[in-house]
């Protein structure tokens, strides 16, 4: 475990280096190429999962798509070989275990949402309960492990049919100042997709377990129609915020082809999404004020799954910072408010 951790990051450093690299070669003068793309304002429903039943989801067969390297597999292998061998050079002598601890509690498993695998699990701590997510369906547990909701089948909680995967969350404690957007208070942020939304919910306050906190479900258009009339589907959405935004970004793939197209940011103000506090009232999402941008590079290899931060900001401080193939990149945000 101790080795396999080691080479694993190995690896990832020596792949980013020498994609940054590749990419510093591009021309002088060379910006990366992006598109900004509106999308209709949406309106949140409203839903209390404690009026919902608690069954897992039937499960539905996941659509497949072909791997994809943000380098080519032979230039993959050569860069894996190496750092293999340079952590056996390292750990010669030197092989132990660090066990970690063992696990307090189970959570949801293979059964609980469809019989994926991987199940693809998300997991946010907020002060007095854990939200845990894998592919269809979510829970809620306090510290000691005791289910206090759940699991709760993602197309109901959505008000969708079909498969609803690759979830993630987020607690938002910056959230919890008097000047926090919407009242205030710490929320649950979840995300997931259908492949062509982008399935995303906020909690109204910072204790979901509380039989008469709702949320506020939303499902955003997450496909676009490309100058050529071909379109796109979404997969691997990842979730990201700081002090007044939520950053969400995600892979395309060609609904013709199934080949991959371009990593995709969007951009949503936090008081466009998240409920009130005190009425539990849903706000319009004013996503298309933002739109979305394609993520781009300005020679190959092409970005993709680009992953954003999570900062600490307090509310009203837009900032994120999110990773690539080629490292870190920022980006400050206009006022939205």
């Amino acid at each position: 475990m101790y080795t396999s951790r080691k080479r694993l990051l190995l690896l990832l450093a020596t792949v980013s280096m020498a994609l940054v690299a590749s990419a510093q070669a591009v021309p002088a003068g060379a910006a990366p190429a992006t598109t900004r793309h509106v999308v209709s304002p949406v309106k949140g429903a409203r839903v209390n999962p404690h009026q919902m039943p608690t069954q897992p989801p039937a499960g539905e067969t996941p659509r497949e798509v072909s791997r994809h390297y943000p380098v080519d597999r032979a230039t993959y292998e050569r860069l894996k070989a190496q750092v293999n061998a340079a952590a056996d050079a390292r750990d010669q002598g030197l092989q132990r275990s660090l066990g970690g601890p063992a696990p307090r509690f189970p959570t949801l498993g293979l059964a609980d949402g469809g019989g994926w695998n991987p199940p693809d699990g998300a997991l946010a701590v907020g002060p007095t309960s854990l939200l845990t997510g894998v592919n269809e369906a979510f829970a809620l547990f306090n510290e000691s492990g005791a289910e206090l909701l759940g699991p709760i089948n993602f197309d109901s909680f959505f008000g969708e049919s079909g498969s609803i995967y690759d979830p993630r969350a987020l607690f938002d404690a910056g959230n919890g100042i008097v000047s926090g957007y919407n009242g205030g208070q710490g929320r649950f942020v979840l995300l997931a997709t259908d492949g062509t939304n982008f399935a995303l919910a906020a909690s109204e306050n910072a204790s979901p377990e509380n039989s008469a906190t709702t949320w506020c479900t939303y499902l955003v258009n997450g496909v676009t129609t490309n100058a050529d009339g071909s379109t796109d589907w979404v997969d691997y959405p990842a979730l990201g915020m700081d002090g007044d935004y939520l950053y969400i970004t995600s892979n395309q793939f060609s609904n013709g082809s199934n080949s991959f197209q371009y990593a995709r940011l969007m951009i949503l103000s936090k008081a466009s999404v998240y409920p009130d506090a005190t009425t539990g009232s849903c706000p319009r999402s004013r996503v298309g004020t933002r739109g979305i941008c394609r993520i781009r590079a300005a020679g190959p290899p092409s970005a993709s799954s680009p992953r954003p931060s999570r900062t600490r900001c307090p509310a009203r401080v837009g900032r994120c910072i999110w990773s690539t193939p080629y490292g870190p990149a920022a980006r400050t945000c206009p006022s939205d408010r």
